[in-house]
Order: C-alpha cells, then sequence, then structure tokens
C-alpha cells in the first residue's frame, strides 16, 4: 500500500465491522430474524428505512471536503496536492454516478439515495491508497468500479443475513480491497508522487500479489483479533446485565 489508506484504515474497519455485525446477529425483524426466538421467519416483520438521509446526505458531503485534507495532507510535497485532490474529486464523484446508474441493474429497483450516498464513500475509499499516483482517467475508473462494489457487497450480506444499517462492510472493507488492488493496477510511474518518492514496480502482476498479501495478512489478523474483543465485550456486558438483574429482583 503506497499512500493512505484503503487498508490500514477502511478496511481494518470494515472487517471488525463484519465480524461485529455477525456476531451480533440482524436486528429484531430484519431478514425475518426474531430476536425472542433467536431464529429467522419466512419475511421481515416490519420495513427497515433510514432514519434521516438528509442529515445523511449532509454527512456525506462533509466527509467528501474532510478526504481533500485526509488524501491532500498525505501528499510528500505542496505541487502535489492538485492532482491528489483532483483524483479524490473525480473518484467520489464517479462512485456516486455508479451506484446511481448500476442500483437498477443489479437490484432490479430504483435506485435509493442510501446507496449512493454509499457509492461515493465507496469512492473516496476506493481512490485513497491510489490517489498520489494515478491520473484523473484512472481515478473515474476506481470511483466507478467502487460504485459497482458497493452494491455488489450489499447484495451478498443481504443474502448471507448479515445486516449492516449503515453500510459499513461495502464501504470500507469492499472498497478498501478495490483501493488496495487498484494501486497495482493503475498506479503510474509517470505522476508527480510516485516519481518524487522514487517509487517502482517491475511489472503489474507482482505489485497486485504483493498489494493482495499484504490486504490479506492484515484482515486475517483484524478478523481474528475483532472476534475476541466483540466476544469478550459481550460476554462482560452480559454479566454485567445479569448481575443488575440480581440486585434488581425483589427480596424473598
Amino acid at each position: 500500500v503506497l499512500f493512505r489508506s484503503s487498508t490500514v484504515v477502511h478496511s481494518v474497519g470494515g472487517a471488525a465491522a463484519l465480524v461485529g455485525a455477525w456476531l451480533m446477529k440482524p436486528r429484531d425483524g430484519r431478514f425475518g430474524y426474531n430476536y425472542h426466538k433467536d431464529d429467522y421467519e419466512e419475511q421481515e416483520t416490519r420495513r427497515f428505512l433510514p432514519y434521516n438521509l438528509g442529515f445523511a446526505t449532509l454527512g456525506c458531503f462533509i466527509l467528501w471536503l474532510g478526504w481533500f485534507g485526509f488524501n491532500g495532507g498525505s501528499a510528500s510535497n505542496i505541487e502535489y496536492v492538485p492532482s491528489v485532490i483532483g483524483t479524490t474529486m473525480m473518484a467520489g464523484a464517479t462512485g456516486g454516478v455508479s451506484a446511481l446508474i448500476f442500483y437498477p441493474v443489479m437490484r432490479n429497483e430504483k435506485p435509493q439515495l442510501g446507496s449512493v450516498i454509499n457509492g461515493v464513500l465507496g469512492g473516496l475509499v476506493g481512490i485513497t491508497a491510489s490517489s498520489g499516483y494515478v491520473n484523473i482517467g484512472s481515478s473515474i475508473i476506481i470511483g466507478g468500479m467502487s460504485g459497482i462494489v458497493v452494491i455488489g457487497v450489499e447484495l451478498l450480506l443481504e443474502k448471507f443475513k448479515i445486516d449492516d444499517p449503515v453500510g459499513a462492510v461495502p464501504v470500507h472493507l469492499g472498497c478498501g480491497w478495490w483501493g488496495t488492488m487498484a494501486v497495482g493496477l493503475f498506479s503510474s510511474p509517470a505522476s508527480l508522487e510516485y516519481a518524487g518518492q522514487g517509487l517502482f514496480h517491475q511489472n503489474l502482476l507482482q505489485q497486485l500479489l504483493f498489494q493482495f498479501l499484504g490486504w490479506a495478512v492484515i484482515i486475517s489478523f483484524t478478523i481474528f483479533c475483532s472476534f475476541w474483543v466483540w466476544a469478550l465485550t459481550g460476554y462482560i456486558l452480559y454479566r454485567s446485565e445479569e448481575h443488575t438483574s440480581e440486585l434488581q429482583s425483589p427480596c424473598n
């Protein structure tokens, strides 16, 4: 991973979120899950809609603005910053447009604003690792693929009945993986940041292999550690709740 940080920030967070969502199981009624019976029924018992899309959209634009500082601030020289901001801007925009276009194709229903927002964020995650090493054309491709990845991972989560209310897994883990691979696919030695740091890779396949192995090692470690952290946290909360119930029970 050359820049920051489709893997060690976003993929790590997405992997931890995936483990947590899997351990906690769906919200009561989601995918037909019955909390009291700890079992799944045939259909969802109620509709699960975003609470406030206005705030969600505002949050998306605030994050988008902050991403310019996040990526631009990682540049080694001030003269490289405009290029980094340009690729970041285009990837976020094409991620949102891609999600808007491919949502009805992949899901056979009208586009949802929440998925478009996640498409924008997915594009920003996808470009993060390579924002200093690609041109505008490559950033458009990276952002466009990120929107598709977001929708694809959403479908996978639904298939396996994993409840992710905010789309953390599609945006951060899915697009974090894609962004890590995109470094090997699109990074150009002709870019200012690339040449300025003296970086090089011998061939495309070798760089892709390095990117994937690095991502796989980090994600494996994250999944293992987060599983035990989530499990320990759940056990502590369970014991605490049990102790509280005993204190509140009436005396015989």
